[in-house]
């Protein structure tokens, strides 16, 4: 356990530091405020900086990276050198993909299994409309498919019929767009804990699991070719 809290200690502060939690010196005031600025002329609404990444690159070509959040909850990364120029940032593709995940999450609630999922949008074309809606992005961008991570809460109720029907709903719904999900079925007891955690960050790492019983852990592809997953205790007892 003391091992593996130190590990957890370690990745946290090697990614990043939550602003408040390690208190927020001149310097992270200044990075959110510049961040927070520039997004809010670009798209004409406010945003929240949630959290500060490590500074990465050179003496010449400094950048950090920040976590920000919208007042709909759509968490996503913003990269900015030390001008105050945001070299790049993912907003729209998370907006579009956290509604796809909606759509999903919806889907398996209907089966009474509860989940947060991550997805984000791969290929594509790019988007510049900030009020785009799901379908309509869907038939003009035409993406390649939508992938991210989907945790799920153990339950009686998941079972391979309702995991087959919720993607297959989601498929339809999504306009027949490819669907990839890296799933973890998360204990019950600590399953309210990592959805709280999960939620505030665009993306976690393999080892972000290790603070929470995992019960199983499954990838799963929803295609023209139907429900495919690589878990065969899944597959057989699903």
């Amino acid at each position: 356990m003391k091992r593996k809290m130190m590990k957890k200690v370690g990745v946290i502060l090697m990614a990043f530091s939550i602003l408040g939690m390690l208190g927020c010196n001149t310097i992270n005031d200044k990075t959110a405020e510049l961040v927070r600025k520039e997004l809010n002329e670009k798209y004409n609404q406010e945003f929240e900086v949630i959290a500060l990444g490590a500074r990465m690159g050179t003496k010449d070509n400094n950048t950090v990276t920040s976590y920000v959040q919208d007042k709909n909850g759509v968490v996503f990364s913003v990269v900015m050198d030390t001008k105050g120029t945001i070299k790049s940032e993912n907003y729209l593709r998370r907006k579009v993909g956290t509604a796809a995940g909606t759509v999903l999450v919806d889907e398996l609630n209907k089966h009474n299994m509860e989940s947060k999922v991550n997805l984000h949008v791969s290929g594509g074309k790019e988007i510049h409309d900030v009020d785009i809606k799901l379908h309509d992005y869907i038939d003009s961008h035409t993406p390649d498919y939508f992938v991210g991570k989907l945790l799920l809460k153990e339950t009686n109720q998941l079972t391979h019929e309702n995991v087959k029907s919720a993607y297959e709903s989601t498929y339809k719904q999504l306009k027949n767009t490819p669907l990839q999900t890296d799933v973890w079925v998360i204990a019950s007891e600590d399953y309210d804990k990592a959805v709280t955690e999960f939620q505030k960050n665009p993306d976690v790492s393999e080892e972000w699991f290790d603070d929470y019983k995992v019960i199983s852990k499954f990838y799963i592809d929803m295609s023209n070719e139907g429900l495919d997953s690589d878990n065969e205790e899944i597959k057989g007892n699903m």
